[in-house]
């Protein structure tokens, strides 16, 4: 039996390596049939789970290894990034908290701590645990980006400049690190870098190369086919990324709902101190509750203002869904029924197209709202 186990762990670590997942994960599967306390091939099999972008399993697969060997490093980092790329934020944070606290020098789970964190819109713990990644590799380009993002949000502007410069002079051909270098120059009111950093941008984008955000295009140039263009690179680039696990999406519902009034879904990472939520709040308030039922989704933190309680007090239904995975999201959202989706944040900062886009939610009807400038 020990026999087989290897040979059939072997012969996965060849196929994984080849690049033929699906062959790998059954030879993997043979191997446990002979050994099912083998903590490596669990771990084996779990990476070759996420390779077929099957993460659930692989989160599970972590586990199991885990529960074998609760000491395997490769495993606990794994099972972290199965949790990020699930977006279970907190299940996440505490498994990347764990690891960094026992294994201080991986620079690796730093970062990714940090982006958990940027998630859960704590950006200055965020930047705190990218300024450890650093202390560890003081020229990784990543972290210097996502430094120099986090010090952007923070409106640190000059100091975002700064430490995205340091990332472009390590890859000047990143168009993403450009694009934030531009966004740093427009806010600082930096107009000469400004100015010479632009007509590369802007050939960029009119060769298909996402450059910058559409919100910050907006403010750079008033070609509405270029504004087009730019946001049509953004949404594909964005549903590209998406935990959907390759499943081709249904853009209908299956039925049609039968409900007395009309239910109306308000998806909003802005239901706080913030202009959206102020001029949304009255219009929310005067919807005619004998033809419609509203609903609030919220996928923003939750700052306890008066205008996020209003918001609240608004919608006959609010779900904070700030903390669930894109699946989550759906899930809540389909079993709402809602008839009609109102994206509320557009291509601006906290959009998170997920929660309709999964194939476990399934629209009758579907609204986008056109991309606004935000003002905090």
């Amino acid at each position: 039996m020990q026999e087989s186990a290897e040979r059939n762990g072997l012969r996965g670590v060849a196929l994984h390596d080849a690049g033929d997942f699906a062959g790998a994960l059954s030879a993997y599967d043979a191997a446990l049939e002979a050994d099912p306390r083998d903590a490596a091939i669990r771990f084996r099999r779990g990476n070759s789970l996420v390779m077929l972008q099957r993460i659930e399993d692989a989160l599970e697969a972590f586990d199991h290894c885990l529960a074998l060997d609760p000491a395997h490093l490769e495993a606990r980092y794994n099972r972290a990034r199965a949790l990020v790329q699930l977006e279970r934020w907190q299940d996440a944070l505490q498994a990347l908290d764990d690891l960094t606290r026992t294994h201080p020098g991986i620079a690796e789970a730093w970062m990714n701590r940090s982006g958990v964190l940027q998630a859960l819109g704590s950006h200055e713990e965020a930047l705190a645990s990218v300024a450890r990644a650093l202390t560890l590799k003081p020229l990784d380009v990543r972290a210097l980006y996502n430094a120099g993002n986090i010090l952007l949000v923070l409106k640190r502007f000059d100091e975002a400049g700064q430490v995205l410069m340091q990332a472009f002079e390590l890859d000047p051909r990143s168009p993403d690190i450009l694009g934030s270098l531009i966004s740093a120059a427009l806010k600082s009111c930096d107009w000469e870098s400004l100015e010479q950093m632009l007509p590369a941008a802007l050939a960029g984008m009119k060769q298909d190369i996402l450059v910058m955000q559409p919100l910050t295009l907006l403010a750079l140039s008033d070609d509405p086919s270029l504004q087009r263009h730019c946001s049509e690179l953004n949404l594909r680039r964005t549903l590209a990324q998406m935990p959907i696990e390759g499943t081709t999406l249904s853009a209908l519902a299956m039925k049609t709902y039968s409900h007395s009034r009309v239910r109306i879904g308000y998806l909003s990472s802005d239901f706080r101190d913030h202009p959206v939520a102020r001029q949304i709040a009255g219009l929310l308030e005067r919807h005619d509750r004998t033809r419609f039922e509203v609903f609030g989704f919220s996928t923003g933190r939750n700052d306890g203002g008066a205008a996020r309680q209003r918001v609240a007090a608004a919608c006959d239904r609010f779900h904070d869904v700030a903390q669930l995975g894109s699946r989550e999201a759906a899930a809540l959202i389909r079993a709402a029924e809602i008839d009609i989706l109102v994206d509320l944040n557009g291509q601006t900062m906290g959009w998170r197209p997920a929660p309709y886009g999964n194939p476990t939610c399934r629209w009758s009807r579907h609204r986008n709202r056109r991309p606004r400038p935000r003002g905090s």
